[in-house]
């Protein structure tokens, strides 16, 4: 009996000494839009509704919208590796079956009217690492960040 434990913990040693850990990500958070105030916020908040974002609140130019990232990621694997990982909105690491997937993440801007119809947007999108993983740390990978300024960016 004492083989199998011995065992058993060589394999959960094992695991966790293969854990690739978060790598940063660089990216744009904050663009100049040329439009005015009113059209940047109309059309962020149909970014969110379009893409599974639920608004929590709007206000005074601060948005804050919660997903579980569905639309946005088009997967529902616990883990991902090779072209699936390019659409992952969040590193949470990677362990021998892949990377971890986040399952919900928030996103919060920061809209700012700067005159003459030049509206400052500033993005910070958060994940969560998926339920039952150890305590990891999910970075942006700018996925999000990318499809909501392309968005904003549209005539």
């Amino acid at each position: 009996m004492r083989y199998i434990y011995a065992l058993l913990l060589a394999v959960i040693l094992t695991g966790c000494a293969t854990l690739e850990p978060t790598r940063e990500y660089s990216f744009e958070t904050k663009r100049s839009i040329a439009k005015p105030y009113a059209d940047v916020m109309t059309s962020l908040k149909a970014w969110c509704v379009t893409n599974g974002f639920s608004i929590q609140s709007a206000a005074d130019g601060v948005l804050l919208a919660t997903s579980d990232l569905t639309a946005v990621q088009g997967t529902t694997a616990n883990y991902a590796d090779g072209v699936a990982a390019a659409k992952l909105c969040a590193d949470c690491g990677k362990n021998p079956a892949g990377m971890f997937v986040s399952r919900s993440g928030s996103l919060n801007a920061v809209v700012e009217s700067t005159g003459n119809n030049q509206t400052t947007v500033t993005l910070l999108f958060t994940a969560k690492p998926p339920e039952g993983t150890l305590s990891v740390r999910c970075a942006s990978t700018g996925v999000v960040e990318g499809l909501v300024f392309s968005h904003l960016g549209k005539e």
